[in-house]
């Protein structure tokens, strides 16, 4: 079953292999396979948003919905394109070209809306769980594939229910719903389901009565109930045990107490202010969104984190496994240690004074950072609207224990054979408007020389995006995890199975990785990097190897994704920073202490 997506003008299309999009229209003739891990609502990233409003009839036709078609299709003229079967979606048909303006009386097309044409009556489209009646009058699974959005549906404005809660977007603090419910929309800032939904960071009730304490599961040693995020109305505390199984653990009602008293036993500390902390042991265990655990005895059983004044700023390519000032342990999300990779970057995009992520990047100098060309594509005309966030680690926090830093984009060079349908040669230059200051927790990577091969071994990649078991949330905190490198050979094997295509090739810009259960990276994780030990380093220091670009699903045994071979670019990137009067300093690997001029 085909499933609805949505174009940038807000029109409604289908997932296919983009291969058979053209334009944004289905068709035929393309050879590009692949989409990336990055701005479509595909769940698979050979797949494409493309037009419902395709050709058909050997391009003598439209798939138009129905309402849309002013063509009488009960004529002999038009016998045909009524038994037409192209048009394989619900509410769609295949309309004549001739008909298109006109009906077969020559009167024009009334000019209505979309939404209006698509329900009809007084319906929109709302999100399935929202609407007291199923308005399409057919099964769940039926309803996701109809002329609303994915698991969305037609729905009489009478039967919707008063709060429309839908997905969150609680990365910026706000909630999705439908616009008109709205009265402080945070227009662009983040993307909610459905083309009628923004998101509003109004403070919403929910309707939804959370279980007694006697009924739900509780968690944090009998102080808190599991609930949904959006029905916790105390304190919400970070899973950290796994006690609520996806569920956030919620302080009963009559925990209203938000002194220094609560524990964080199983780092045996007292969750306080951090300003009240000499020394935090972990930022999110069992302690509440505000505090910290703070260690009373001054020991910890995790490995001691790196004092932020001992790390002296080195060359390329130095991982802080301990992490800075403080550690976190239990990571059984993926979070990274804070301050363990310094090369990666957030890139934002600033519109109207609302800042947005879109993906990610590696700094290889000061004032330099490379990411996947398919990111930035969009803005090679004005760079100004990217701003590069370096120090980064919990986007949900407002202050981290080392301030981070932003710098404005000035400029954005795409390598030239950069294909955006089939992501080859997927890698850009940014070019900064000013220098970021290296600091503990900000500095470059070290960049693997031209033609650099992995023999075996694993890679680590990072990124702030979605994971296997949740497609649709963006990591708050910079997660890693290890994959095995997988050799070219048996990458292009495992990809011809997945995508049924016996004649696909694996490009010479790609390698790739993964292909364990449940282990991937996803969407959201376009231009973050991937790691691989420099082979025979004293200190463990690392290349940048590649950059997350696209995949077949996410998560799928046996199938590794695809990243940007960085070996094979590195020649161009020296190049490039040789025309901006810049040198190999920052990222040319050297024996520590073998190269001390700049």
């Amino acid at each position: 079953m085909l499933q609805t997506c949505h174009l940038v003008d807000g029109k409604e299309g289908i997932c296919v292999y983009s291969y058979l999009c053209e334009n944004d229209v289905i068709n035929t003739d393309g050879d590009a396979i692949i989409d990336l891990r990055f701005s479509d609502e595909c769940e698979d990233y050979f797949l494409k948003c493309c037009s419902k409003e395709s050709s058909c009839m050997e391009r003598a036709g439209t798939c138009l919905p129905k309402s849309q078609c002013g063509a009488d299709l009960n004529t002999t003229k038009y016998e045909k394109f009524k038994e037409s079967k192209e048009c394989d979606w619900s509410g769609y048909q295949c309309c004549p070209n001739d008909a298109n303006e006109e009906d077969s009386t020559g009167t024009e097309k009334p000019d209505v809306k979309d939404s209006e044409v698509l329900c009809g009556d007084d319906s929109i489209c709302v999100p399935i769980e929202q609407c007291t009646k199923n308005a399409d009058g057919e099964n769940l699974l039926e309803a996701r594939s109809a002329i609303c959005s994915e698991l969305s549906t037609c729905c009489p404005q009478s039967q919707i229910k008063k709060v429309n809660v839908t997905n969150s977007c609680d990365m910026i603090g706000g909630t999705c719903m439908l616009s008109g419910q709205c009265e402080t929309p945070n227009n662009g800032t983040e993307k909610c389901l459905g083309p009628e939904h923004v998101c509003c960071m109004d403070k919403v009730e929910s309707t939804t009565i959370r279980e007694t304490a006697s009924e739900a599961k509780t968690c944090l040693n009998n102080k808190g109930v599991c609930t949904e995020e959006n029905e916790c109305d105390g304190k919400m505390y970070n899973d950290r045990r796994n006690e609520c199984g996806g569920l956030v653990c919620c302080s009963l009602p009559q925990d209203t107490d938000t002194s220094s008293e609560s524990t964080c036993d199983s780092l045996g500390g007292t969750c306080k202010a951090e300003q009240h902390c000499r020394e935090i042991a972990d930022r999110i265990a069992d302690c509440a969104e505000d505090t910290v655990c703070c260690l009373s005895n001054g020991s910890s059983d995790t490995q001691a984190p790196t004092d932020a004044g001992e790390v002296s700023i080195k060359e390329c390519g130095y991982r802080i496994e301990t992490g800075i000032k403080f550690n976190t342990i239990n990571r059984d999300h993926g979070e990274s240690q804070y301050g363990e990779f310094p090369w990666v970057v957030a890139i934002m995009v600033n519109e109207s004074a609302n800042v947005r992520f879109t993906c990610s990047g590696t700094l290889i100098d000061p004032e330099v950072v490379i990411t996947a060309a398919e990111c930035v594509k969009l803005f090679r005309t004005k760079p100004e609207q990217l701003i590069v966030r370096a120090g980064e680690w919990d986007m949900g926090a407002t202050m981290e224990p080392i301030p981070y830093q932003e710098r404005r984009v000035r400029k954005i060079k795409s390598h030239v054979g950069f294909k955006p349908l089939s992501l080859i040669n997927n890698i850009a230059i940014l070019f900064l408007e000013d220098k970021f200051d290296l600091t503990s927790t900000v500095n470059t990577v070290c960049v693997p020389p031209q033609g650099f091969i992995i023999d075996n071994g694993e890679v680590t990649a990072t990124g702030w995006g979605t994971t296997p078991k949740n497609r649709k949330k963006f990591q708050q905190i910079l997660k890693s995890i290890d994959l095995p490198y997988v050799q070219k050979p048996d990458c292009e094997k495992a990809l011809r199975r997945a995508t049924r295509n016996n004649k696909f090739k694996l490009h010479s810009s790609f390698i790739c990785a993964g292909g364990e259960d449940g282990v991937d990276t996803c969407q959201g994780d376009a231009g973050s990097p991937i790691i691989f030990p420099i082979p025979d380093d004293p200190e463990s220091r690392y290349y940048a190897v590649g950059m997350v670009a696209w995949g077949v699903g996410c998560g799928r045994s046996g199938t590794p994704s695809v990243y940007t071979d960085i070996g094979q670019f590195r020649e161009w990137i020296d190049e490039e920073l040789a025309n901006e009067s810049l040198s190999m300093y920052y990222y040319d690997y050297q024996l520590q202490g073998s190269n001390d001029e700049q």
